[in-house]
């Protein structure tokens, strides 16, 4: 019984690491950073500027590096998600 306990549970993990990686290329994950002002990111931050927070930028953020799509630089993430100079953000 462990034995076909075993195979199962690497049939299992094959078939996910099989299947998470198809999104891939290269090893690295795909992104479509296609909206306007995007831009793909290696190493991002976990603490986007947005309308509601860029007048007061969080004082901590973790260190770690986000990859994907970013607002390009002295843009900033609208409440709809997409990326606009600060000065159009609504009051």
């Amino acid at each position: 019984m462990n034995k076909y306990v075993f195979l199962y549970v690497f049939a299992l993990l094959t078939f996910c690491c099989l299947h998470s990686s198809s999104g891939q290329r290269n090893g690295r994950p795909k992104f479509n950073c296609n909206r306007p002002g995007e831009e793909f990111r290696r190493c991002g931050t976990a603490c986007p500027l947005t309308c509601d927070n860029y007048r007061s930028p969080p004082k901590s953020c973790t260190r770690q590096c986000v990859i994907g799509c970013a607002c390009k630089n002295g843009l900033v993430k609208d409440r709809n998600g997409s990326c606009v100079p600060p000065s159009q953000c609504l009051r």
